[in-house]
């Protein structure tokens, strides 16, 4: 994290193994940041390759 960052950061939260919050002071408000993992079987991977691909032609 930036040093910017890291004075702008008011606190984060944990929800859970997977979602995490944040707010930060931006200027003249207040910013909250939902952050979300999930996690890519191969065959999402693949699938997800495929449809860029067909989107580029």
């Amino acid at each position: 994290m930036s040093p910017a960052a890291a004075n702008a950061l008011i606190g984060w939260q944990p929800v859970s193994s997977r979602i995490m919050t944040a707010r930060f002071n931006s200027k003249g408000r207040k910013v909250s940041i939902i952050q979300c993992y999930a996690q890519l079987t191969m065959q999402m991977k693949r699938q997800r390759k495929h449809s860029t691909t067909h989107c580029k032609q």
